[in-house]
């Protein structure tokens, strides 16, 4: 997972192509590795975290090192694919298929309603709906359909008093959001 993170980090020493490829691989299924590693992906985001009482110390410290990690390497593919997107293809919204927009924003909107609990995972999931809004215009209708501006906004107000890269990121997600509904009442 460090690695996969790593990889797909446009910021790090490697190509920012190399970035652009691993993160087209493990999101839009290039091959059977890039499949295998999605899944791999989604099955831990997909783990809701455990609690204190649980007594499966193991997995638990698997799920607390592992889930943030996954969380990670999906905002720098997701993040690296909208940067590298062909605004055609995004206007024409072919970028991504509509089950990795369905199957991930449950996801990343329920890791936001733990703001309290992990600020900094909150950061990761609003940073990665952001990536979905900017790719797809399906990801802005499905957002709106989960209700997530509400969600987005108390992840913004908390980041506010207490983790400033929450905050900033949850604003940039709101607004994105508020005017996609805006555009959409006006041509209604």
């Amino acid at each position: 997972m460090e690695m996969l993170s790593l990889l797909t980090n446009s910021e790090q020493e490697n190509e920012s192509s190399d970035a652009e490829f691993a993160a087209e691989t493990i999101l839009l299924g290039r091959d059977m590795l890039g499949t295998s590693i999605y899944e791999r992906l989604f099955d831990l985001l997909q783990i809701e975290p455990m609690e204190e009482e649980d007594e499966d110390d193991d997995r638990r410290d698997e799920i607390e090192m592992l889930r943030p990690l996954a969380l990670r390497v999906m905002r720098n593919a997701l993040v690296v694919l909208a940067r590298g997107t062909d605004i055609r293809e995004v206007v024409e919204d072919r970028t991504l298929p509509e089950w990795l927009v369905d199957g991930l924003l449950p996801i990343f909107l329920s890791e936001l309603q733990r703001v309290e609990k992990d600020p900094h995972s909150a950061c990761l999931a609003v940073e990665c709906i952001m990536a979905l809004l900017e790719l797809s215009d399906r990801a802005k209708s499905r957002a709106v359909e989960e209700n997530a501006l509400p969600i987005i906004e108390r992840a913004r107000d908390f980041g506010v008093r207490y983790h400033a890269s929450l905050a900033q990121a949850s604003s940039s997600a709101a607004t994105a959001l508020q005017s996609f509904m805006n555009c959409k009442t006006e041509k209604d």
